[in-house]
């Protein structure tokens, strides 16, 4: 399915491992998603799909698919959040390519982006969340 392939994606780039650290406190990749448990070590990325639908044509089904994925990039300041999220911008701007499941993914479009806080009984997490509309074919 297309999030385990892009969790893989993800956990394998340099460009956010260097961000998110390779021995962390949690035992994580720093990667999860939906939902990150409670006490995950600062920096992580989340991320969910938001929307989706599967175009028809003429001739009937259609094996492409689109789907909107909100990235949750959560830092212990604005300026680490802010960097997780250039790292992803860096990443898919341009990209097509397969991944490690079989999913041919044809298009990534750049939606949206806004920074966010959010209070803890610690202090303060911050945030960018950025969209991302991705189309693709997963593995028949």
């Amino acid at each position: 399915m297309f999030q385990e392939g892009l969790f893989a994606f993800l956990k394998n780039q340099s460009s956010i491992t260097a961000i998110l650290g390779t021995s962390r406190g949690d035992n994580s990749t720093g990667i999860f998603p939906v939902l990150a448990p409670p006490e995950t070590t600062l920096p992580y990325i989340t991320f969910m799909r938001i929307s989706g639908y599967q175009p028809s044509t003429l001739q009937g089904g259609n094996a492409l698919q689109i789907a909107r994925f909100r990235f949750s990039l959560y830092g212990a300041s604005q300026k680490q959040a802010t960097q997780l999220a250039k790292a992803l911008k860096d990443l898919f701007a341009g990209w097509t390519g397969t991944f490690s499941d079989g999913t041919v993914v044809q298009n990534v479009l750049y939606e949206f982006e806004m920074d966010d806080t959010e209070s803890v009984p610690h202090g303060t997490i911050f945030a960018s969340h950025v969209d991302y509309s991705f189309s693709y074919v997963e593995p028949s």
